[in-house]
């Protein structure tokens, strides 16, 4: 993709140059705001359910995982703007555009839509995202130019309709979805975004079809959009209730419980001082069970946060012929460049007195056993204290262990991709910690600068079929425009330590499939990360690890 334009210097010189020629009037329609909205539930009780239920994440699952948005559409059309030309056209691509849209047509990047015109004849605006079958809309993300700054006026209107009803269940504008005023279905901890972007995961249930929809598009806008569904095998009727639910307090509960864990258990391991002296391999823990994990976790000194890139982890679950982690401790927590100062319901860091202190909050079930061991290859002795929190306890449903997959690209990249995970057998995608050391796409151009490396899109390939295509690295971490709103964490995703040093830069960010997003496979997963707007010379030293439940 290209989003390069997003940065301010870019973005002031497009938009003079656009005013420039003309472009400032607007002939369309005046969008009138909507009212508040008076719908009270968007969910059922099952939806609420699994909004709520952290200790399911391991159970494997028969939904089919679906994600849309404005990737690159590879038409091979000429770039419609000099700075889309180095990169993927990942913006204003849109299913079709309503018999009533309010759309500017003075663009510097005009819409393309997938259909020449919307066969539902009661879609107002154009249409982001179309899901036939019956599930739930699991994550709405999106982001425009006019939410950055106030360059632009933003009165936009979201509109979603379900099941080919004439009204639609969801008509909010676009600011108050994003700050929360729309309602507490669109407020924290079920919306999230730092002003500049909507990341929401209220999950919205349909029976057949679920339309998502903007109107109000404004001049010299370019819009970035995702929405990921999660379908049944069958078809299932879901209909959301008439009034609020009482689930949705359980579901508020377990998303803001990002400070403490979800699940705080009781100790299987209590705290425990580990010294390594160099190459010594030793046994951290040799568990006994039916247990599950629900913290696994480390304090060490700051000053030896380093040492921890030296250290490997090897974890093997029950009778296991090989460990299903095996990485240095830093890659595990997503510490290798910084260390994460905040937290999501999966993994949370802090710093205070000196100390560093690292949890990764996954739940890890085994039946019989789990023996964690650690190998130094560090040239200084390393100390840290480890201790281990959980229930004595497994789902009663098939469940898989808890697998993370570790992967490295060195500067020269030897292809456009960087591997996340490649498996075989059922399983489901819990989430990727990404440690990002890149550059600039080197023209000398007004939109080369260092971090568009992260132009990057993601991509999983579920038992054979494209299911994810994304629109670039942050978008798929929840975040926007380069992480330039500062560190931030959700409970569904983090980011921290971006840091420009030109002509590069680096950061490190994670994002969780938990709960309503999760991503199920049957057979295999093929999942990877474009380099750049494909091109490898933006990376210096790509690391990654994807957590799988096998």
């Amino acid at each position: 993709m290209d989003r390069t334009i997003r940065r301010a210097r870019a973005t002031f010189f497009v938009l003079a140059a656009a005013s420039a020629a003309g472009c400032s009037d607007d002939p369309r329609p005046v969008v009138t705001l909507p009212p508040p909205g008076t719908r009270e539930e968007l969910a059922d009780e099952a939806a609420l359910a699994a909004l709520a239920d952290f200790r399911a994440l391991p159970v494997f699952g028969e939904e089919r995982y679906v994600q849309t948005g404005s990737q690159d559409r590879l038409s091979g059309a000429p770039a419609p703007a000099d700075f889309v030309e180095r990169g993927n056209r990942d913006m204003n691509h849109f299913v079709c555009r309503g018999r009533e849209a309010s759309v500017s047509e003075n663009q510097l990047i005009p819409p393309i839509y997938d259909e020449a015109a919307c066969p539902e004849a009661y879609v107002r605006g154009v249409v982001l995202s179309r899901f036939s079958g019956s599930g739930y809309l699991s994550r709405l993300w999106l982001t425009a130019s006019s939410l950055r700054n106030g360059l632009v006026a933003n009165d936009e209107v979201l509109r979603i309709w379900v099941d080919d009803e004439a009204n639609p269940v969801v008509e909010e504008p676009l600011a108050a979805v994003i700050d929360g005023t729309a309602g507490e279905m669109f407020a924290p901890p079920f919306g999230d975004g730092p002003g500049n972007h909507l990341a929401w995961y209220y999950p919205v249930v349909f029976s057949k079809k679920i339309v998502i929809a903007l109107d109000g598009l404004g001049p010299l806008e370019y819009y970035y959009h995702q929405a990921g569904a999660v379908l049944s095998p069958e078809a299932v009727p879901r209909k959301a209730a008439e009034a609020r639910l009482a689930a949705r307090d359980q579901a508020i509960s377990v998303l803001s419980s990002t400070a403490e864990g979800v699940i705080p258990g009781e100790p299987l391991l209590a705290p425990k001082t580990v010294t390594l002296e160099p190459g010594q391999t030793t046994t951290l823990a040799d568990l006994a069970g039916p247990s599950t994990i629900h913290a696994f976790s480390i304090e060490v000194a700051e000053a030896q946060l380093a040492t921890l890139r030296d250290v490997t982890l090897s974890v093997t679950w029950d009778d296991d012929a090989a460990p299903a982690i095996l990485l240095p401790f830093s890659d595990l927590f997503a510490a290798t460049l910084d260390a994460p100062e905040n937290a999501s319901l999966a993994l949370a860091g802090s710093k205070d007195g000196g100390t560093a202190r690292l949890a990764l909050r996954l739940p890890m079930p085994f039946k019989e056993k789990a023996v964690f061991a650690a190998t130094s290859a560090a040239a200084e002795q390393v100390d840290f204290t480890l201790s281990i929190r959980g229930e004595k306890v497994v789902p009663s449903e098939p469940f898989g262990h808890l697998h993370a997959v570790r992967n490295e690209t060195v500067a020269p990249a030897p292809g456009p991709e960087h591997p996340l995970a490649s498996v075989t057998g059922r399983g489901r995608w819990a989430g990727t910690c990404l440690m990002l050391e890149g550059r600039g796409i080197g023209d000398g151009s007004l939109f080369d600068e260092p971090l568009n490396f992260l132009e990057g899109d993601e991509r999983a390939v579920l038992d054979g079929v494209t299911s994810v295509v994304g629109t670039g690295t942050e978008d798929y971490l929840n975040g926007a425009f380069y992480f330039e709103s500062g560190p931030h964490a959700s409970p569904f995703a983090q980011w921290w330590g971006t840091e420009v040093t030109p002509p590069s830069a680096r950061t490190s960010a994670c994002r969780f499939h938990v709960l309503t997003d999760r991503i199920d496979f049957q057979k295999s997963a093929e999942i990877a990360l474009e380099i750049g707007p494909g091109i490898p010379e933006t990376l210096d030293r790509y690391r990654s690890v994807t957590f799988l439940y096998r």
